[in-house]
Order: C-alpha cells, then structure tokens, then sequence
C-alpha cells in the first residue's frame, strides 16, 4: 500500500452560492485556514423563509435554458454550488462537508457557504462512496486502475490517502462506481458492510468486484464479462437487490445468483443512465440519465418511472450524479452536473427549518 499525507488547501476564487444572503453569487474570496474566530458559524437551521424564498425568485429570475425543474412535490434546491466540472459529490456526515472530485483529477470538499478545499491531487476520479464504519471516503480512478482509501483526521481535517484495491482485470482495468454493502444486506453474492464496484473496461471486460473497506486488496470477482454489462459506471444496493446504472443500456439488475438481466421500465426509456442510488424512504431507485437530462424515480417491481428533477443542464460524462444523504431526519439528494459546474442539493422545505446540519467553513 502507498500512504501520503497532504496539507489541506483552498481551492481558487470562484463564484460561491451562500444561502443566508438571498441566493447571490458572490467571488469567493475564503480562506478557511484564516477563518475570523469571532464570526458565528452558519448552519442550515439559522436559514429564515425570507432568504428560502429569496433562493427560490433568484432561480426564477435567472432565466437560463438549463433551470432546474423540480416535477416532484415536496422538494427545493437547498443549494447550488458552482464548482468546476463535479464528480460524485457526496456528503460525509462526519464533518457535513460535500466531498467530490473532478475530471480530469483532485479530490475536494466544499461547504454549503462556498468555502472548498483541495485535499488531494488524482488522476481522473470516476466515482465515490463513503463507508459509515470507517468513517473513510474512497475513489476510483479509472485510468490508473486504482480505488483509494482517505481518512481525514477527526482534529485537523487533513487527509491520509492509501491506494486500497489495485489488482482488478489487467490490461484494461477502468474502476468506476462504488457503493457500499448495507450491514442489513439480505442477499448471499457479498458480505454485509463490505464494498462492491464496478469496472467499466473501457475497451476490456466489464466487471464488477467486492472488497473488504478494513483490509486492502483481496478483491473478488462478483460478475465477470459475460456481455452482459456495456458501460457499467455507477452501482446501488439495498436489501439484496443490486442496480447498476449501465450506460445505454439503462438500468441492470445484479442477481443473488451472480447473473444479470435489464430493468425495463415504463413511461421513460432511459438512454444514458450514469448514476443510481437507493431511496432510503422507500425502494425506489433514483437514476440519473443524462440523455433524458434529469433524475428520474424508478419503482423496482413494476418499471413504472417518474421524473424527480429535470433540465439539470447534464451531458456527456457524469458518472455517479447522484447520492443521498440521510440522518434518520433528514434526507438530502446530491446531485453533481459536470457539464454545467454546479454541486445541487435538494431537500424538502421542512427539512431546512428543522435541521441542525452544519459545516465548519
């Protein structure tokens, strides 16, 4: 195993999105290594109705073809942060940062104030996950062929990254989307609490692989190129089913038995789906397809699907879009759009005024 700490780092000045001063853009000009001690912290639970619906007119107002629309009920972008060219941001409820990387390389974290940090340099990072056991963030990066293991210090917040898995198909070994194996997993392909990824090839076998998130390396072949699989760039389980966002060929489905078969579905026929994640309030399936430009609700036994958030502003590369955030309150979808530079969060109207969910800018 490699092992390399780093110095934490603030990102570029760019245009930040605060919550609390009416939904402005503003230069970012924070330095959270020099942070004022007498200013307050903000947390999402000091936002008042005013400055919500002051988000909510400067979207209106803004006027642009790509505006988010939100189709289902019961939702509103908490947050839209600009940050160039996203990749599977997700929230690490440790420290309530959104960690994510970028193409072509770096892992950052940013804050629902604006303020990110460069914490490490990579090499085209192609998905993310973060493992409640070990409190650790791991990422794929597809070129190199590497998935990575980083823990951050609880006191300083630096990073100590090592390379986690390395030994997947040789020749043509492209690790993509990872989710990790619920501890109340019911099927008999994986072990509870361990990781499962996918491996896109991306002119080689398409595969996917378990691995153990407390002992490096060791991976097993759950799925090998059958031809079955053609793009698999993100995968999701809960309770024994496993879905897999395959590109093209919409939504595949992983069996108990190792096997794979399609998803079909009615009303919307995906064409690049690139992201999926489980509700965590019911079995649906979120799937993200950028050629449909939206995240779409997917009933697991019926196929029936039905838009969520459309006209994202997404195309092209967008593995692993989407991820939810759920503190048994709350629940939150990050949804990453690489094309446009933009990290958006979306929760319901309650959830805002109710949660104490806070970052340390």
């Amino acid at each position: 195993m490699q092992k390399k700490t780093h110095r934490l780092l603030c990102f570029l000045p760019r245009l930040c999105f605060f919550p609390w001063s009416g939904g402005e853009l503003q230069p970012c000009r924070h330095r959270p290594e020099k942070r004022d001690p007498t200013r307050p912290k903000r947390s999402l639970a000091a936002l008042s109705l005013a400055s919500l619906l002051g988000i909510l007119v400067a979207q209106a107002q803004a006027g642009d073809e790509d505006d988010v629309t939100i189709e289902e009920a019961g939702w509103v972008i908490e947050a839209d942060i600009s940050f160039p060219s996203p990749v599977s941001a997700l929230i690490r409820p440790d420290d309530g940062w959104i960690y994510l990387g970028t193409r072509p390389g770096d892992l950052s974290r940013v804050n629902l104030e604006g303020n990110s940090q460069l914490l490490l340099s990579t090499t085209d990072i192609a998905g993310l996950a973060y493992d409640p056991g070990t409190g650790a963030i791991f990422y794929s990066e597809d070129f190199p062929g590497d998935i990575s293991r980083v823990d951050i210090d609880p006191m300083t917040g630096t990073p100590t990254e090592q390379i986690w898995v390395s030994g997947f198909h040789s020749g043509d070994d492209d690790p993509a989307g990872i989710a990790v194996v619920p501890a109340d997993y019911s099927g008999t392909l994986l072990n509870p609490s361990g990781m499962i990824s996918t491996d896109r090839g991306n002119s080689g076998p398409h595969m996917v692989y378990s691995w153990s998130p407390t002992s490096a390396e060791n991976e097993v072949l759950v799925r090998d190129d059958n031809g079955s699989l053609v793009n698999p760039y993100d995968i999701a389980i809960k309770d024994q089913i496993i879905a897999i966002a395959d590109g093209e060929e919409g939504i595949k489905l992983l069996n108990d038995d190792g096997s794979v078969s399609p998803l079909a579905t009615t009303s919307f026929l995906f064409k690049e789906t690139q992201g999926v994640a489980f509700d965590t309030r019911s079995d649906n399936l979120l799937v993200f397809d950028t050629a449909l430009d939206g995240i779409y609700r997917v009933d697991i036994t019926t196929g029936d699907a039905t838009p969520v958030f459309t006209q994202l502003g997404s195309t092209g590369f967008n593995w692993g879009g989407i991820n939810i955030h759920d503190n048994g309150n709350i629940q939150r979808v990050v949804v990453s759009v690489t094309a446009a530079d933009r990290v958006l969060v979306f929760s319901a109207p309650d959830a805002i005024f109710q949660d104490q969910f806070e970052t340390t800018p």
